[in-house]
Order: C-alpha cells, then structure tokens, then sequence
C-alpha cells in the first residue's frame, strides 16, 4: 500500500511540473517513478509508464521523448534510450 501512495505522488508530481512547464519529459517522469518502485520488474515499469502517458494524455499534456544528458550535456551511456 506504501509503494502505491509513493507511486501515485511521484507520478502526480512529475505531472503537474510538466503542467507548469508545458510538457512532460519522459525520461524524467519515469525515472521519478522509477525511484518511487524501487527494484522492480520490467513488466510493472512498463505499466507505469504507460499511466504517465495515459494522464499526460487526458491532461492534455505534451510529452517530449529525448534521451538523459549528463551533467556535461553528453548522452548518458546507461540510458536505454541511446543505447
């Protein structure tokens, strides 16, 4: 029950940041969320990033997809979308 508050909070946060920004960074919505999980399998990562599009779509919120950067501005080398 914890873990579904937890989740539930990162992801309505990562929500209204992109509300406020105008759109929503994938990558970083989903990383919030990933921390919320913890260790987790890759099924239920793939259901909560399927909720962070489903409400930034009913919320009317675009969502960019782009790869991390690091701090230096390179890709990082571990995000799964650049390797």
């Amino acid at each position: 029950m914890e873990m579904a508050i937890s989740l539930d909070v990162a992801i309505d946060t990562a929500l209204e940041d992109s509300r406020q920004s105008g759109v929503l960074i994938f990558c970083e919505a989903t990383a919030r969320a990933s921390k919320a999980l913890g260790r987790s399998d890759a099924v239920l990562l793939a259901l909560v990033e399927r909720r962070i599009l489903q409400e930034a779509h009913i919320r009317g919120i675009p969502v960019l997809f782009s790869p991390i950067a690091t701090a230096n501005g390179e890709v990082d080398p571990l995000d799964p979308l650049t390797n």
